[in-house]
């Protein structure tokens, strides 16, 4: 399944993940192919994480060459950093043959994830939100976001509920760790 038909159902497969359906991975193509196919999902979403990043930007003084730049590089490092430590901790649980599964179920996951997550921040970004109103969505789609990788994490992989809830917490902190550390680049300027 290339091109827009397979991108179709691994949306699909995805959006069935959501509702607890085991049968959304039926919807993947669990293998070397279908996990760098889903790297397409970085590419659908990089409009919107772009139009984003401009409206969070747009109160700042000076040229925004470095800052997107820096934005940019955050991106492509999120989408591949933790495909790679999961590749390592997969092998460490001895789930390494089940990590192209995981690997490609996660990125269409992200891009639904991101999908729900993205529009609180520009809706705050352009005063059509408040602050406390975007915190409280936030809090919600994140408590969601986590439960709904949990689910992706213990089903693909076939680990302990303690194990997924590590999984889930390992991916948390590295994205805060990416956001985090290119943020102050970004906001030094």
């Amino acid at each position: 399944m290339s091109g827009p038909p397979g991108i179709a159902y691994s949306i699909y497969g995805a959006a069935r993940l959501a509702i607890a359906d085991p049968q959304g991975l039926d919807w993947f193509v669990p293998t070397r192919r279908g996990f760098w196919h889903s790297f397409r999902a970085a590419w659908i979403l990089a409009p919107f994480y772009l139009l984003l990043t401009l409206v969070e930007l747009s109160g700042q003084d000076g040229p925004l060459f470095l800052p997107l730049l820096l934005e940019g590089e955050s991106y492509v490092i999120s989408w591949v950093a933790y495909p790679l430590v999961m590749l390592y901790l997969c092998d460490a649980l001895g789930r390494s043959d089940r990590f192209l599964l995981y690997a490609t179920a996660y990125n269409w996951v992200a891009l639904l994830q991101n999908l729900i997550y993205l529009p609180i921040p520009l809706l705050l970004g352009i005063g059509l939100l408040t602050p406390d109103a975007a915190d409280l969505l936030l809090l919600s789609v994140l408590a969601a976001v986590s439960v709904y990788s949990w689910y992706v994490a213990r089903l693909t992989l076939d680990v302990s509920g303690v194990t997924a809830a590590g999984i889930v917490l390992l991916d948390l902190l590295l994205a805060l760790a990416i956001s985090g550390g290119i943020d102050r680049v970004v906001y030094a300027f």
